[in-house]
């Protein structure tokens, strides 16, 4: 498959807030009903 700025960008996103959601995932507790509850209202930085 071909590589393409989309894919790249999508790649680069997930690298980038892969850490806050590890985060956030720990301050759940690993409950993963609450983190997807806490997700929706999650606000991402710019």
């Amino acid at each position: 498959a071909d590589l393409t700025n989309a894919h790249l960008v999508s790649v680069a996103t997930y690298h980038r807030y892969l850490p806050a959601f590890r985060k956030l995932l720990a301050e759940c507790g690993g409950d993963l009903d609450l983190f997807f509850e806490r997700v929706r209202d999650f606000k991402l930085e710019e």
